[in-house]
């Protein structure tokens, strides 16, 4: 399914997402490890380990579409993308992510938005209110993940989460969440996808 990742800065999400779909091995792109330098390291098998795994690389099937408004981190993701050996496979714009117009077929949006961190606190609730009535207009149909430290600014956005997990950006504690994309409420979300229960006829009794 399509990936995006509209805020992607460094390029890291969409990298990884193209190498987990391309089935490529980590640590597989020309990587030296601690290991190659032991004394009893057999070269042979590790030559023919790395042969192997490069063996199970596929075609990269899925669009995958990483974008950033800030012209130096497009440029830092690009030169990421090109020593990961994805340059051409992943599509790389500067664009805005509040204009940005994402694939109709439906996948995953991905965003590590500012936080308490990078962003002034002044105005985050409104910028976050702002994420969540694009993601509901633009990516109606998507899942979407969002990694972040402010779980104040998170609610605004406006959606329920299917989940939350705690995760570590560098030595700060954040939270990713999982979101379903629709148009509307969700109470109304819940009502059309709710599957309905078969009905079960009485049978008569016979007399």
């Amino acid at each position: 399914s399509t990936f995006v990742d509209p805020m992607c800065g460094s390029g890291t999400f969409a990298i990884e997402a193209a190498l987990m779909a391309s089935n490529t091995a980590p640590g597989s792109l020309g990587r030296e490890f601690s290991l190659e330098h032991w004394n009893d390291f057999d070269k042979e098998l590790w030559i023919k380990v790395l042969n192997e795994a490069k063996a199970q690389k596929k075609a990269l099937q899925v669009p995958i579409i990483a974008s950033d408004l800030n012209p130096k981190a497009v440029e830092i993701a690009r030169k990421n993308i090109m020593d990961a050996g994805l340059l051409g496979q992943i599509k790389l714009q500067r664009t805005d992510f509040f204009r940005l117009q994402p694939p109709i077929t439906r996948g995953w949006v991905l965003l590590n938005p500012p936080y308490g961190q990078r962003l002034k606190r002044d105005g985050l609730t409104g910028y976050y209110k702002t994420i969540g009535d694009t993601l509901k207009t633009q990516y109606s149909g998507y899942k979407a993940g969002i990694i972040s430290s402010d779980m104040d600014s998170v609610k605004s956005i406006g959606l329920k989460s299917l989940s939350r997990t705690t995760v570590y950006n560098g030595a700060l504690e954040c939270k990713f969440l999982v979101f379903d994309l629709f148009r509307g409420t969700h109470k109304d979300h819940v009502i059309f996808t709710k599957p309905k229960r078969k009905r079960l006829d009485t049978p008569a009794i016979e007399s």
